[in-house]
C-alpha cells in the first residue's frame, strides 16, 4: 500500500498542477500595477535619499539628531546639502531639550553650519515656543541666530523682536533678543 502511494500521490499532484495551467486565464496587462510617473533618467543622475537621519554631539558630547522627509548635495557642491521637511533634535541639558521642525534646510558640512527657512517652530521642553522664518545654527556647538523676526512664547510671556542670538555661556544658555524688542508679561 506504501509503494502504491509512493507512486500514485505524486502522478495525482502532477495531474492537479497540470490541470492549474491548462484551465488558467491569459493575464489582461490592464490590470497590471500601476507604477509611479517617474523619470528614470532623472532619478538615476539626482543623488537623493529619502527618510534622511544624520546623529551627531556637539563638542561637549551633547546628542544633536537631524531629519529629514528628503536630502540631496548640490551637484556643483557636495559639501552643500539641500533638506526638506526637517526636523533637529539638540539636547540642552540631561533633563533638557529643543526640538525643532522646518520646511527647508542647507546644511553646510565645511562650516558646520544649517541654514534653516521657511516655517520654523522650536519648541524647548520646559515649555517655550518660539516661531521664525529664518535660523542659522551650528552643528559643532550651541549657537543659533535669526536675522528675521522671532515670536517667542513662554511662561506668562510673548516677546517679538526683529532677531535673536542663541548662545552659551558658563553652562547657561542665553538668548538675545534684539532690533525692536516687545515684551508682554501676563503674571498668574
Amino acid at each position: 500500500m506504501v509503494s502504491w502511494a509512493k507512486i500514485i500521490l505524486p502522478v495525482l499532484a502532477l495531474g492537479l498542477l497540470s490541470m492549474l495551467f491548462l484551465f488558467a486565464e491569459r493575464p489582461d496587462p490592464e490590470d497590471a500595477i500601476f507604477f509611479a510617473e517617474a523619470d528614470v533618467t532623472e532619478l538615476a543622475r539626482q543623488q537623493r535619499l529619502s527618510g534622511a537621519r544624520f546623529a551627531g554631539t556637539l563638542s561637549d558630547g551633547r546628542e544633536v539628531l537631524f531629519s529629514a522627509a528628503s536630502a540631496a548635495p548640490q551637484a556643483t557642491q557636495p559639501n552643500l546639502i539641500e533638506a526638506e521637511d526637517v526636523s533637529l533634535r539638540v539636547e540642552l541639558a540631561p533633563a533638557d531639550f529643543a526640538v525643532l521642525s522646518a520646511q527647508r534646510a542647507e546644511l553646510d558640512l565645511n562650516e558646520q553650519m544649517a541654514r534653516i527657512r521657511g516655517g520654523i517652530d522650536l519648541w524647548r521642553s520646559n515649555g517655550m515656543q518660539l516661531t521664525a522664518q529664518s535660523l542659522d545654527v551650528a552643528l559643532d556647538e550651541l549657537y543659533a541666530q535669526s536675522p528675521a523676526p522671532v515670536i517667542a512664547r513662554g511662561r506668562g510671556m510673548v516677546i517679538n523682536a526683529g532677531a535673536m542670538e542663541v548662545l552659551e555661556r558658563d553652562g547657561a544658555q542665553l538668548i538675545r533678543f534684539t532690533q525692536g524688542v516687545q515684551m508682554l508679561y501676563q503674571p498668574n
